[in-house]
């Protein structure tokens, strides 16, 4: 709850009060029905249905870091490192929203490897100048795709955006992908 009322618009999550459990000894079965999820967004209760993509998307974004994140020890002696890829984590997002799930990843990455791919500019502006490295340019020639880091031309170029503008800036403005 606590994640998701600071990284998202969702302020409370709760379990619909209307669920009902049925008990077949008989059959040894148990069946749970009307069991959703409902979320307090803007002083009012939504089921998933109701929320727009973009929440959804925020949702299913932090839900599923989370939970791989818990469940990153499979005992106390070996540790998994989880790859976590993300296709686009702007899409149907509020730029507000989108700079919130970004903070997220960021913090997240601390223990995971998280590979984004986007289009959005403003994913960049949550990089601080010492981790331009991290960003890696994809085009694709004669068939091929290369992944390229950045030159030291450019990163330099991008600290100088960053003094006074944000890193967006200097993608949208200047020539980042060439």
């Amino acid at each position: 709850k606590d994640i998701l009322k600071e990284y998202s618009p969702i302020e409370n999550i709760r379990i619909n009060e209307n669920f009902l459990l049925e008990i077949d000894n008989e059959n040894e079965k148990i069946s749970l029905k009307n069991f959703f999820l409902e979320f307090y967004i803007d002083k009012k209760w939504y089921s998933f249905e109701d929320l727009s993509d973009g929440t959804k998307r925020i949702f299913y974004i932090i839900s599923e870091i989370f939970i791989l994140d818990k469940n990153m020890f499979q005992s106390e002696d070996e540790k998994r490192l989880n790859v976590i890829f993300i296709e686009e984590p702007e899409l149907g997002i509020h730029p507000f929203q989108l700079y919130n799930l970004m903070r997220f990843i960021k913090e997240k990455s601390r223990t995971n490897q998280i590979i984004i791919t986007t289009h959005s500019p403003l994913s960049l502006d949550i990089l601080e100048k010492d981790e331009l490295d991290s960003i890696i340019i994809a085009n694709k020639t004669d068939n091929q795709t290369n992944l390229v880091k950045l030159s030291d031309e450019k990163l330099e170029k991008a600290r100088m955006y960053m003094d006074e503008l944000n890193l967006s800036d200097f993608w949208l403005n200047s020539n980042l992908e060439d």
